[in-house]
């Protein structure tokens, strides 16, 4: 079995990529979980299994999900993050850009109903 690819964050491993025989298999832990799996006889797609296994951990960790409900309420939230971070011009910028596409997804839903 040869070990290729390994991470360590405070001295428990987290995640590699191994050869058995020809294949390439996946090693991820993540919330308590650990998941094996052989993935492919390319290390390329294995190491972008890795990766993608890794990116969707990280966006349910810290949150990066989408919020449900409509686009308005999207808008709204990501305006708030706006007016927080970035100087006042810019975020009266966002706030001009949002309301031009909330007029023209109200005049789009009048021109078809």
């Amino acid at each position: 079995m040869q070990d290729l690819c390994h991470r360590i964050e405070g001295g428990i491993l987290v995640s590699r990529v191994f050869k058995r025989g020809k294949m390439w298999c996946v090693d991820f832990s993540a919330d308590g979980q650990r998941v094996r799996k052989a993935v492919s006889t390319s290390k390329k797609l294995a190491l972008l299994v890795l990766k993608d296994m890794e990116v969707k951990t990280a966006r349910k960790k810290f949150s990066f999900n989408v919020p449900e409900g409509n686009l308005e309420k999207l808008f709204e939230a990501y305006i708030e993050h706006v007016r927080i971070n970035t100087r006042p011009s810019t975020s009266l910028r966002y706030q001009i850009a949002q309301q031009t596409e909330l007029l023209q997804q109200s005049a789009s839903r009048s021109r078809r109903g």
